[in-house]
């Protein structure tokens, strides 16, 4: 496995993020899963984004060794939308002071 990327849950804590409206907010976490390895190339990356009120775990379905997404053959950072799972959301106080995402 290549340095930096391990198997599992994490969160990413961006410095700060500018959200389209030009709004910028500080720590920024991003919340992701990380199914198999990279290869020594770091050519085997899949990265699943989901819909704006999905998780990490929305494709959990279609991950696993014979499956479509197959983590014995790539690595598959599944990550949270912003506004869900362990990302950064307007409950965690800024509420409606939130920017629209």
């Amino acid at each position: 496995m290549t340095a930096g990327i391990a198997a599992g849950e994490h969160v990413l804590v961006l410095p700060s993020f500018t959200f389209e409206s030009g709004r910028t907010l500080t720590q920024v976490r991003i919340g992701y899963a990380v199914h198999g390895a990279l290869d020594d190339a770091g050519s085997n990356a899949v990265l699943l984004v989901p819909g704006t009120t999905n998780t990490r775990h929305s494709a959990d379905g279609y991950i696993g060794p014979g499956n479509a997404l197959d983590p014995t053959v790539d690595c598959i950072i599944a990550v949270d939308a912003i506004g869900a799972g362990t990302s950064s959301q307007p409950s965690d106080g800024l509420g409606g002071d939130f920017p629209a995402y």
